[in-house]
């Protein structure tokens, strides 16, 4: 008598709710999504943290390279960095010394016009320090092309000044009235400790700035932030 025999049959496994971890280590889409979402949360976070920091800031620069100590100001001799763009709102003129740990002597400046009138002046006292020189001027309210910034030395110590050389003397700075082939590095600060969110309509409005008569104006500065929100609300 032959007797017949058939393979067990295992029974189904249920299956592993949403969110569970397989035996492979491979998490549920869903998790993905709340560690993605999570981690996104962290880094707004940060980014408004930065951004809601006050600091003085930078208005711009002359774009004058700091190579060497070049130009050496002695008391009572002026000198003028010609063809300057003074941005608007800046309230103080910023020079890079080479102090070699000494004190600064007292600096006066003054910034003047393409039709020669002073439009702001300020002064700085004796004993300053440190990699900057910071002059305090009137508040410039808006941006002068073709502008001279003076500066005045009217202390006993030289006040050597960190900038780059011109191969066009009419680039270069003056020294009471002499022109030379040397140029100084100038930063101009805009007034007070302001936060990246108070210059956003500032920046906003620079890259707007030379894009043809369409796309000329603050609202593509705008335009570009919407677009950057719209896509993380995708996310």
């Amino acid at each position: 008598m032959s007797v017949s025999t058939q393979p067990l049959q295992s029974e189904p496994q249920p299956r592993k709710p949403s969110g569970e971890v397989s035996g492979h280590g491979i998490r549920s889409p869903r998790v993905a999504h709340i560690a993605f979402a999570v981690t996104l949360a962290v880094v707004a976070i940060g980014v408004i943290a930065a951004l809601s920091q006050s600091a003085v800031r930078l208005a711009g620069t002359n774009n004058v390279f700091l190579r060497s100590a070049n130009v050496t100001l002695t008391e009572g001799v002026t000198l003028c960095e010609r063809r300057e763009i003074v941005p608007g709102r800046t309230a103080a003129i910023r020079l890079s010394p080479q102090t070699g740990g000494t004190r600064g002597s007292a600096l006066a400046a003054r910034v003047v016009d393409r039709d020669g009138r002073t439009v702001s002046r300020g002064r700085l006292a004796a004993g300053w320090s440190g990699r900057y020189a910071d002059i305090p001027i009137a508040t410039i309210e808006s941006t002068l092309s073709e502008a001279q910034v003076c500066v005045t030395s009217s202390g006993a110590e030289p006040v050597r000044l960190m900038g780059f050389g011109s191969e066009d003397a009419r680039n270069g700075v003056s020294l009471d009235g002499r022109d030379t082939r040397e140029t100084v590095r100038i930063a101009y600060l805009r007034e007070g400790p302001e936060s990246w969110w108070s210059l956003m309509p500032t920046v906003a409005h620079r890259m707007g700035l030379g894009r043809g008569l369409l796309l000329d104006g603050a609202w593509v500065g705008f335009a570009w932030l919407a677009l950057i929100a719209a896509l993380l609300g995708t996310v």
